[in-house]
């Protein structure tokens, strides 16, 4: 499994490699050429950094030589083993006794300018939510911390309850989703696997920081501080319209975002373009924003980057044209809706019967049953559908046909007596002529799925009315 992942997490990290990505290597950090430009956007940005991966995969290492490097007074927390105490100091009433002061060490958060939790995924959960508004508000105990720019943390993979392997971190838990919500750079640190040849050499080798490597740091967040004005004039509208496709995609592969994930995820391509140099494409540093932007990867399991590549990819291609019709469609949230959407739209018929058959699988029975006997007396007269569409929506509405009524009425006779009553009342007040409709409730009564019938009969004639039918 682990080495699976490795292989996910190096595909997922490829399309984006900085033209400019040497300045960790020369602060001795080798493997994290990749996810570069997401260090130095964290950094231009000043914004909470969290590194998810392995032991011994250089996170603590990376941290602390950034903050070494830039020169900040600087604190390193082993977030496992710290008390409140150790953060704020021991508190005393001032002088009149009207409000508490602390006693402040050489390890308090007082005047630090950079804060590094490391381990954050096993602290107390009662110490996490004290160090909440540190990440979030860059306050303690409703004071300001107003030195502290920079709130860096780092965890293992959180260990989820359907592991079933021996080196999963049991001691790592999932992080509070709102916790991990309020940091903008979530990013999958490389593990041995993902390296090249001459990295692992130079892993295996180590280095320490060569003389200059702290002044081109500095030189490249300051380029990437620069740059990020001018990356938001000209790129802000398209990342806009991109965030906008792209999160009804994510909420389909289970990876829903909030609104102020949104603006994280808006904010982070920016940086990330910023931080990548000239010649970057703004597709490539969206997808590492993407990727690198996911807080689903502090408490739950992220999808295989193929799949990421490809939703990013759809809402890119989106985002391009600002009349693109296929942004109602990713933006529709009810399947049936976006059937008549894509029709509306005129889409190629492999595009349309694509919607189609993604809402007969996403309904249960009764309503896939109804959604047939309202759409496929249109599709079969006026549509382009794929065979496979069409097949699958004739097959459903194959035991509606009129000529079957005998047969349906014969057998609706041995139905549960609670069914037949209400199919039997819904029956005389429907119009003799609808024999479809009469047909779905029979057919639906000697069917083991429950239903209602009044809210299916409700659907059929709302689908109707949508589709054009015979309601309509």
């Amino acid at each position: 499994m682990r080495s699976n992942m490795a292989r996910q997490r190096k595909a997922a990290n490829t399309p984006a490699a900085s033209p400019n990505g040497d300045v960790l290597e020369r602060l001795g950090i080798f493997g994290y050429r990749r996810v570069e430009p997401v260090v130095i956007a964290a950094l231009a940005t000043e914004e909470p950094l969290l590194l998810v991966g392995a032991h011994g995969t250089a996170k603590s290492l990376l941290l602390n030589r950034l903050a070494g490097a830039l020169g900040l007074e600087h604190r390193h927390y082993n977030a496992s083993l710290l008390n409140f105490d150790d953060l704020v100091g021991y508190p005393f009433p001032d002088a009149e006794r009207t409000e508490l002061r602390y006693v402040r060490t050489s390890g308090s958060v007082w005047g630090a300018q950079s804060v590094f939790l490391d381990e954050i995924s096993r602290c107390r959960p009662d110490l996490q939510n004290k160090l909440f508004p540190i990440i979030h508000e860059r306050r303690v105990q409703g004071l300001d911390l107003p030195d502290l720019r920079y709130r860096w943390a780092a965890m293992n993979p959180p260990s989820l309850d359907d592991d079933d392997d021996d080196e999963g971190y049991r001691g790592s838990e999932p992080l509070d989703a709102a916790l991990a919500d309020r940091f903008p750079f979530v990013v999958q640190v490389p593990g041995l696997a993902d390296l090249g040849e001459n990295e692992r050499r130079a892993v295996v080798a180590g280095r320490s920081p060569d003389a200059g490597a702290a002044d081109a740091l500095r030189t490249r967040v300051l380029a990437a501080t620069t740059a990020l004005p001018g990356t938001r004039a000209a790129l802000s509208a398209r990342i806009v319209e991109w965030v906008c496709a792209l999160t009804p995609l994510l909420a389909k592969l289970e990876l829903p975002v909030s609104p102020r994930r949104t603006r994280m995820l808006h904010d982070a391509a920016l940086a990330v373009h910023a931080a990548c140099g000239q010649g970057a494409e703004a597709r490539d540093s969206a997808f590492l924003a993407l990727v690198s932007g996911l807080p689903q990867r502090a408490f739950a399991r992220v999808p295989d980057p193929t799949k990421l590549l490809a939703a990013h990819r759809q809402a890119w291609s989106v985002s391009g044209a600002l009349d693109d019709p296929r942004k109602a469609l990713l933006a529709e949230q009810d399947r049936v809706r976006r059937i008549a959407l894509a029709a509306k739209a005129k889409l190629p018929a492999v595009e349309l019967s694509t919607f189609v058959l993604d809402a007969l699988a996403g309904l249960p029975r009764p309503e896939r049953v109804a959604l047939a006997a309202a759409l496929f007396p249109v599709a079969r007269e006026s549509w382009d559908l794929t065979a496979v569409a069409f097949e699958a929506l004739a097959n459903e509405f194959k035991p509606l046909e009129v000529e079957t009524v005998r047969h349906l009425e014969s057998a609706a006779a041995s139905a549960t007596f609670s069914r037949q009553r209400a199919v039997i009342t819904l029956l005389g007040r429907l119009d003799p002529a609808d024999g479809v409709a009469r047909n779905l409730l029979l057919f639906l009564s000697v069917e083991r799925d429950p239903f209602d019938p009044d809210a299916v009969l409700a659907r059929l004639r709302e689908w109707r009315q949508l589709f054009g039918g015979a309601d309509a």
